[in-house]
């Protein structure tokens, strides 16, 4: 095997994290290969990174095609007319009669 594949670790034993390592390395008593442990928490670490990287790009992605179609939307401004709004002396006498009607029923 070339040397370019093969790492060397070092725990630092005045590291909590190290210590907690070593010391669940130990516990274990040779149940698996510390090896095989490494490799696998590396490719784990490995899968997550990626998977980030893809929610980002998806993010990117979607915050694009949003600007775009905010950009490309036609506004329209509604503007009040306060005539179309005002009701004629007619109207109010007639609504105001309605609600006196409206106040007889209750006696």
């Amino acid at each position: 095997m070339s040397a370019e594949y093969r790492i060397n670790v070092r725990f630092n034993q005045k590291n909590n994290e190290h210590l907690k390592m070593l010391e669940f390395f130990s516990s274990q008593g040779g149940k698996f290969s510390r090896n095989r442990f490494i490799i696998e928490a590396i490719a784990e670490k490995i899968g997550i990174i990626e998977k980030q990287n893809r929610q980002d790009e998806d993010f990117e992605r979607f915050r694009q095609i949003i600007r775009e179609e905010i950009c490309n939307a036609k506004l329209t401004v509604v503007s009040s007319d306060s005539d179309k709004t005002a009701l004629s002396d007619d109207e109010r006498q007639q609504n105001d009669d309605l609600a006196l009607d409206a106040l007889d029923m209750f006696g």
